[in-house]
């Protein structure tokens, strides 16, 4: 676990967002946890002047955040989370069949003509 406290600069590396850099007054880096054959990391911070937050960078999200300290970097979480952006499907997801409607499947049982079945529906 690494804790500071005094003036730093959490910097959230992401592929949607960007660079997002957040001044501080504290922060704390929690030890690596299991997450499935991967770690995670849980990040806690106090913005200068406003609440506690936390960032909790979980693997293959292609986000990284490097702690510094007047300009110097005292922690980079891909030491601990590997950043990977997803893989690409390879294989698109399949198209999902269409069940029958109730009304169709009732009228086979009772063996009824479905196309006079439908034309008084429409009716």
């Amino acid at each position: 676990m690494l804790e500071r406290e005094g003036d730093a600069l959490v910097v959230l590396h992401s592929p949607e967002w960007g660079r997002q850099e957040t001044p501080v007054e504290w922060f704390r880096v929690e030890d690596p946890r299991p997450y499935g054959p991967y770690h995670s990391v849980l990040v806690w911070f106090l913005r200068i002047g406003k609440r506690k937050r936390y960032l909790w960078l979980m693997p293959h999200t292609g986000r990284y955040l490097v702690v510094e300290v007047e300009g110097a970097v005292v922690y980079d979480s891909r030491k601990d989370v590997p950043c990977d952006p997803p893989a690409e499907k390879k294989n698109p997801p399949a198209e999902k069949k269409k069940r029958p409607s109730r009304a169709k499947k009732a009228t086979e049982v009772a063996g009824c003509n479905q196309d006079a079945v439908e034309a008084a529906v429409a009716e």
